[in-house]
């Protein structure tokens, strides 16, 4: 029994007891001030990571071998960029502003069941989007 409940129970729920003892853990409560490490240098690097991939660059090169210059497939690829920058803090103000999780913000916008999907959604798109990077970069 107890090995059924080391895996059942998330930290920080050990205290919540009965059906709703999968609705709290850590993970889920919003952060405590000593937790708030990121600076801009952080938001600009995990930014760059996720825009600075393979695919990036082949689209680029793509671009040039449809005719684009050097500087035109450049310039389409910087805009990209600041488009994807405009959604990525668009999609990460609430978080932000209210120092909760993905999780909180789909429970919030589609109750507790609902916000399975949207969880379930970026874990298989994240999943995808590995694989068009891997191929890419392995052609």
């Amino acid at each position: 029994m107890s090995l059924l409940k080391w895996h059942t129970t998330a930290k920080g729920a050990e205290t919540t007891a009965g059906k709703d003892v999968w609705l709290d853990n850590d993970d889920l409560r919003p952060l405590a001030l000593k937790d708030r490490t990121w600076t801009r240098l952080t938001y600009f690097t995990f930014w760059f990571s996720a825009t600075a991939t393979v695919s990036n660059w082949y689209g680029a090169s793509t671009a040039q071998a449809l005719g684009l210059s050097l500087w035109e497939s450049l310039l389409c690829s910087f805009g990209g960029q600041i488009l994807i920058a405009i959604v990525i803090t668009a999609n990460g103000r609430p978080g932000a502003l209210y120092h909760v999780g993905f999780p909180i913000l789909n429970r919030a916008a589609f109750g507790i069941f609902g916000a399975w999907w949207p969880t379930f959604n970026r874990a298989v798109m994240a999943i995808v989007w590995n694989g068009v990077n891997a191929v890419q970069g392995g052609s």
